[in-house]
């Protein structure tokens, strides 16, 4: 956890948070190395800092399903003071999507 603070506390400074908010491509970015490390018995996570909503959310819900039968956690953290509300689908806690 010191290492992934001690990057987030370098990076942060040097970034320029904008929207669109889209995580297709970085969720599809973390599939493809997921899916090559499979029988490398590799485990994969991929954790998403976001400013704001997200705006291709039903290609979100789909990458997100379609990754559940490979080696991959994807976590999303919001930061600032936008409103997070439709990430709250993201979380699984009213069950499993299909």
């Amino acid at each position: 956890m010191d290492g992934i603070m001690g990057i987030y506390n370098y990076a942060l400074p040097r970034m320029q948070l904008l929207g669109p908010t889209l995580f297709g491509p970085v969720i599809d970015y973390a599939i493809s190395i997921a899916t090559a490390n499979i029988n490398k018995f590799i485990y994969s996570v991929l954790i998403i800092l976001t400013d704001g909503e997200i705006h291709d959310m039903d290609a979100t819900i789909d990458k997100i399903i379609n990754s559940s039968n490979i080696p991959l956690s994807i976590i999303i953290i919001g930061v600032g003071n936008e409103n997070f509300n439709n990430m709250k689908i993201l979380d699984g806690d009213s069950g499993l999507r299909s």
